[in-house]
């Protein structure tokens, strides 16, 4: 006999016994997708189903009907990135990769690859918020959210700044010359580093002379300078060379009166301002006395009259 397929009602499907048991007249069955994709409108192929009609199932010649209008909806997804740790490079660049998150996963063989990833802002420090897009998933199965990471890092780049080599003539100063500037290692492009100058650790004479790094420089990294650890270093090679003094007589025009003594005192040229020179006197016999403090900054020249 030619199978037919006809439609039951709910009714039809369960009986009610006389004590109010229901019998379920189909029980059991494999149901299966024809795809595992979220749509609408999938057919639903149904098999094995057992017939409870006290002749396992004799009495019917059962066919099945695919269902066509059950669906599969997207799985919720949240997206994330992995912890950034970088060293500060003045931009927002991360390598980061992407990961699920927030109690939502991958399924079977699905895979999540690729990504767009940058910090929220380039400065150093940490929890910083990492903000990730444009992730691959195989499949169009996955309502997705991008959430930030917010527990990476920018650690402080090192910053160097030397003193450099530096000669001058003693001018009483502890400033060094203006063409010898500090030079720095580590500085990031696009920020900067003004009013660097550098001076000497006492304005006295001689060789192997200690020269510093100033402070009151400033660095315009946007962050008030604590995207660097900086560290400034001393140049031992400084020399400051003695200056030129001349002294000299000058004429003097006396009557005789047996003496040597002079009444005019002896020309100074070259004394830097704030340096003196004390007891300092001419006489007659072309010698003259000099008492200086500090002699070793000056190189000495007498000139008689």
């Amino acid at each position: 006999m030619p199978k037919v397929v006809i439609p039951l009602t709910d009714t039809q499907i369960k009986r009610i016994k006389s004590d109010g048991s229901i019998i379920k007249l189909f029980d059991g069955g494999s149901f299966i997708f024809d795809s595992k994709n979220a749509v609408t409108g999938k057919t639903l192929a149904v098999s094995g189903v057992t017939v409870n009609d006290g002749n396992n199932g004799g009495n019917y010649d059962v066919g099945y009907m695919d269902n066509t209008s059950s669906s599969i909806s997207k799985a919720s997804l949240i997206i994330s990135s992995s912890d950034v740790a970088k060293t500060y490079d003045a931009t927002i660049s991360a390598v980061g990769s992407a990961v699920a998150t927030g109690g939502t996963q991958l399924f079977a063989s699905d895979t999540l690859t690729g990504g767009t990833f940058a910090f929220a802002d380039k400065n150093a420090g940490t929890g910083k918020h990492v903000i990730v897009s444009n992730a691959l998933i195989n499949g169009g199965n996955y309502d997705v959210t991008y959430v930030d990471n917010t527990s990476s890092s920018i650690s402080k780049r090192l910053l160097t700044i030397s003193a450099v080599a530096d000669s001058k003539e003693y001018d009483g100063k502890l400033t060094s010359t203006a063409t010898a500037k500090p030079v720095v290692v580590g500085r990031q492009r696009g920020d900067s580093i003004v009013g660097l100058t550098q001076s000497f650790a006492n304005k006295n004479a001689g060789t192997g002379k200690t020269i510093n790094v100033d402070a009151g420089y400033t660095i315009r990294d946007g962050n008030n300078g604590n995207n660097y650890d900086v560290v400034l270093v001393n140049n031992t090679s400084g020399v400051i060379t003695s200056k030129a003094l001349t002294i000299s007589t000058v004429a003097n025009t006396k009557v005789y009166d047996g003496g040597v003594t002079s009444a005019n005192k002896p020309v100074v040229t070259g004394l830097v301002a704030g340096d003196r020179i004390t007891g300092l006197f001419q006489q007659y016999d072309l010698s003259i006395l000099v008492i200086l403090i500090s002699p070793s900054r000056y190189s000495l020249s007498f000139l008689a009259s």
